[in-house]
Parts: structure tokens; C-alpha cells; sequence
């Protein structure tokens, strides 16, 4: 029946930022992990960092990595984007077929640490604050008018958490 198909057809299951763990997220996992060992599922967890975040539970964390290095694993380092790279997506999420401008992708990248999430928030917030634009004439990524690298800076918050609760925030009003 449709329970056979489902045991009998590979699946793979996907769980991202794993240093953002916390006892109902583990909970979770390891019922996807009870459930892929008694069938055809490959489980795909990332992680961005080896430590911690300051949300996450740290004794949780510690045993789901103590689960995945028990069970039939690999561990690939996924590094962080180049500057260069860093342009291409920024170029790509605003939809600027002609790149993006070196001194906002120096900027974002440096903010970001090359992180593509961070990226991408920190681009979407200097676009929704008019501190970037793509430029009809070329469309490129660029400094809005005054070209003011100082306000993109002051725009570019420090951390992805001040960049997800302000649009949180904005999407609630």
C-alpha cells in the first residue's frame, strides 16, 4: 500500500542551521532520524558554525552531534562565500543583470562574513531603506543617488537576528 511506496521510494530530508538547536527542534529530529534508520531517507543537517548559538540549547546541541558521529555520516565544510561571490548573489536576489557595485558588495560581505542568508537579508534591508537601488541605466547593484558608503554602513546591522526581527517586526504592523 501507500505506506510501502512511501518506505520503498528514497527521500532526503533537509534540516538547516543546526547551531540553532533547541529541545523541540531536537525532538523533532530525532524522529525523523528513528524513522530514516527503518527506511529509504537520507538526512541532510547544516550548519553554519561549530559553536552554539546564543539561542541555542548547548546540551542538545552536544547530543545530536554526538548521534550524527555515531551514525553513518560525513562532514562536509562548506566555507564561507568570497567577495566575489558574495557580488554574484547579491547581483542575482536584486535582479541586476550587470553585477553589483564593488564598494556595497565589499560592504555587505564584510558585514556578512560571507554567510549567504546574511547577505541576502542585509541586501534586501539597504534596498527597502533606498540606501541601494538597482540602477535602471545599467542594472547594477549601486549606492543610491548621493553614492554615501557611510549610510550603507550605518544600515548594515551587525548581526542576521537585528536584520530578521526588523522585517518580523514590519511585517506585523
Amino acid at each position: 500500500g501507500r505506506d510501502d511506496d512511501i518506505r520503498s521510494t528514497p527521500r532526503m530530508a533537509f534540516m538547516e542551521d543546526l547551531h540553532w538547536l533547541d529541545l523541540s527542534s531536537w525532538n523533532v529530529l530525532r524522529g525523523v532520524l528513528q524513522r530514516a534508520a527503518s527506511s529509504r531517507v537520507s538526512l541532510v543537517v547544516a550548519t553554519a558554525r561549530d559553536d552554539a548559538s546564543e539561542y541555542a540549547d548547548a546540551t542538545v546541541l552536544s547530543e545530536a552531534r554526538r548521534v550524527f558521529a555515531m551514525a553513518c555520516s560525513h562532514t562536509v565544510a562548506l566555507p564561507a562565500l568570497s567577495a566575489e561571490a558574495t557580488a554574484a548573489v547579491l547581483a542575482n536576489v536584486a535582479g541586476a543583470s550587470r553585477g553589483c557595485d564593488e564598494r556595497v558588495a565589499r560592504a555587505v560581505h564584510e558585514r556578512s562574513g560571507g554567510v549567504p542568508l546574511f547577505s541576502i537579508e542585509l541586501l534586501l534591508k539597504a534596498l527597502d531603506e533606498r540606501v541601494v537601488r538597482v540602477r535602471d541605466s545599467d542594472a547594477r547593484v549601486v549606492l543610491d543617488d548621493g553614492g554615501d558608503i557611510d549610510a550603507l554602513h550605518r544600515a548594515l546591522p551587525e548581526r542576521l537576528e537585528a536584520v530578521v526581527l526588523a522585517r518580523a517586526e514590519k511585517n506585523t504592523d
